[in-house]
């Protein structure tokens, strides 16, 4: 089997890292993110802030001097932290559109234009904040619900184009030292309750579990697009 070239989009902490190195010693793998964390010299970095449509183009030019073809973008870019006192601004809630939604468009639009619209499997990580009132901040769910819908709305637009393009949304994920995990050691009891009163598989998801699943879309969406993969232990139910 070939190497495929993947990009992605965001991998300096969480999820998105956990990604890079579970694909990185089988792929011609392409990282951009704000911040450098891999030691593995066969990761190519890009510092790029995806939120700004010129550092996005910039980015996508210096990685077609490389690459003629991208098999596979995984986009993996988003925050749900409260960034305002006043979640109803406009500014707040712009905030995080600028970061869990205008990131993506931007990187679709730079791909689009530079890559002639070249057969590519994308894969997009959302929320089920988009789905289901969650206790998340009102513009992160929003943000996300946004994602979704323009997620199905490409699928049809370049079904034509043979590009493949689907949504992960996962649940409460726990991964070492992220949110959860520092909830989980601050308030143990607290936690445990929350997730039996709302997931009824009572667990966390585990980033193992998002990656089988990117392995199994990475070499199986011939015939998937616009599909929305849901791992939440059944909390949107």
């Amino acid at each position: 089997m070939f190497k495929k070239n993947i990009l992605i989009a965001g991998g300096s902490k969480g999820l998105g890292y956990e990604i890079v190195k579970e694909l990185s010693n089988t792929n011609n793998l392409f990282v951009f993110s704000r911040k450098r964390r891999y030691l593995n010299k066969n990761i190519n970095f890009f510092s790029v802030d995806l939120s700004k449509e010129k550092n996005t183009l910039s980015a996508f030019k210096a990685l077609k001097k490389k690459i003629k073809k991208i098999d596979l973008i995984i986009f993996c870019v988003g925050s749900g932290k409260p960034n305002s006192k006043n979640e109803l601004s406009k500014k707040a809630i712009m905030n995080y559109f600028d970061i869990n939604f205008f990131t993506f468009t931007n990187l679709i639009n730079s791909y689009l234009n530079l890559f002639n619209f070249k057969k590519t499997n994308i894969i997009a990580i959302s929320s089920i904040a988009g789905k289901k009132f969650i206790k998340a901040p009102i513009g992160y769910s929003l943000s996300k619900n946004s994602l979704d819908f323009f997620v199905k709305i490409l699928a049809k637009k370049l079904a034509g184009n043979k590009i493949n393009i689907n949504l992960i949304s996962p649940g409460n994920i726990l991964i070492n030292n992220n949110n959860w995990s520092k909830k989980l050691k601050k308030n143990p009891k607290i936690i445990k309750r929350y997730i039996k009163s709302n997931v009824p598989l009572n667990s966390f998801i585990e980033s193992q579990e998002i990656i089988n699943l990117i392995k199994f879309l990475i070499n199986n969406s011939k015939n998937i697009t616009g599909s929305d993969f849901v791992i939440d232990g059944g909390q949107v139910l």
